[in-house]
């Protein structure tokens, strides 16, 4: 169920760079999550999480336990490569679902 870290990495690179070549294709420079699909996401990894031993490790990495003061959260996908690999394309599909694009210049005025 774990998700390989070297495929993760090269999983989450291509998505970066396919989101910087449609912000340049459409004239935009911001692409970041809503923050309702980042509480959807963290609902759907805590869920992952719960399904595993993981949660009820006393110490681990993966819980974020190696930094001080982080909250104790899973921090890694453990829904595996072909379940992450589908969520983004249904993300990129729907026209990046989940994200806020912006041309910079407004995003930088509401900072």
């Amino acid at each position: 169920m774990l998700y390989n870290m070297p495929l993760a990495i090269e999983d989450h690179v291509g998505l970066s760079a396919a989101a910087i070549r449609h912000l340049r294709e459409n004239g935009r420079a911001v692409i970041e999550p809503t923050p309702d699909a980042e509480r959807e996401w963290v609902a759907h990894t805590d869920e992952l999480a719960r399904a595993m031993l993981l949660p009820d490790s006393p110490t681990s990495w993966y819980l974020g336990d190696n930094v001080l003061g982080k909250p104790r959260r899973v921090l890694v996908y453990l829904g595996g490569a072909p379940t992450y690999r589908a969520r983004c394309a249904e993300a990129v599909a729907a026209g990046y679902e989940g994200f806020a694009i912006s041309d910079g210049d407004r995003a930088l005025a509401q900072a």
